[in-house]
């Protein structure tokens, strides 16, 4: 560099010998001479992108978002900035209203760009598997629902009051699940949902989550259609139902973890 000071490679590759030795007390200076690579070379998108990689370690998400979409404009084929870009969108999943349906459509779109980028196919398991493992909370909901809609036709009670009780379960359980699935048809981009399918069904973490959740479902239905199966259905297969859908999903996530690409 002190050769030719006024060369951008030099200081990019400098910047990113900084930023991949994993000393957090050099980020500060790989960020620094990232910007001096984009200075002297702002037509470079992998610059900018640069930029955004150093910024994105020293949580400058404002400065982050601004070089990858630098990058994207000066290159809109690069698949590491959009998944990049997508990863900060996911970040702010919960504060910024379209953000999740943000991070899916950049993670599909890296994924398209870049057959082999593996950092981008996990991404989108790992938003498969959220989805399996948020269902979870409806399938609790719908199992407390069901069992203390159901207490009067299992213990005997065929009166007027045991009925509707059962009636409002059935309801309740019905509209639980309903909301959930147009919650998610309103988070997924239409064009994304069969992809997603399809990569979800190849995934075993995300297939296995899926399975549990569906299972506790189904029994919870089965509590409120069938009610004079009595204790049976309810502790006899409820129980281990339960923490077999809780055991799965500690199994589960550490299984998806081990799907992570090693960093580069």
């Amino acid at each position: 560099m002190r050769l030719a000071p006024h060369f951008w490679g030099a200081y990019q590759a400098l910047a990113w010998v900084l930023d991949r030795s994993g000393d957090r007390s050099r980020r500060q200076e790989a960020y620094a001479v990232a910007r001096q690579a984009a200075e002297l070379a702002p037509e470079h998108d992998s610059a900018h992108f640069l930029v955004g990689v150093t910024a994105h370690r020293l949580r400058d998400f404002q400065t982050a978002e601004l070089a990858y979409r630098t990058a994207l404009r000066l290159n809109p084929q690069s698949s590491e900035a959009h998944n990049n870009l997508a990863m900060l969108s996911m970040g702010h999943r919960w504060r910024r209203r379209g953000a999740w349906a943000a991070a899916a459509e950049g993670f599909a779109t890296a994924a398209a760009l870049d057959t082999a980028d593996r950092d981008a196919r996990f991404n989108l398991e790992s938003m498969a598997w959220g989805v399996a493992a948020g269902a979870r909370w409806v399938a609790l909901a719908g199992l407390v629902v069901s069992v203390l809609g159901t207490v009067g036709p299992r213990t005997g009670d065929s009166g007027t009051g045991a009925l509707v009780a059962q009636g409002v379960a059935a309801t309740a359980l019905a509209a639980l699940w309903a909301g959930w699935g147009l919650w998610i048809r309103h988070r997924l981009p239409a064009r994304l949902r069969r992809p997603m399918l399809l990569l979800a069904r190849r995934c075993p973490p995300v297939v296995a989550m899926g399975v549990a959740v569906g299972l506790l479902g189904l029994h919870s239905a089965a509590v409120v259609a069938l009610p004079g199966a009595g204790a049976g259905l309810v502790g006899g297969l409820g129980v281990p139902l339960f923490w077999g859908m809780l055991l799965t999903y500690w199994l589960s996530r550490a299984a998806l973890n081990r799907r992570r690409p090693a960093d580069g």
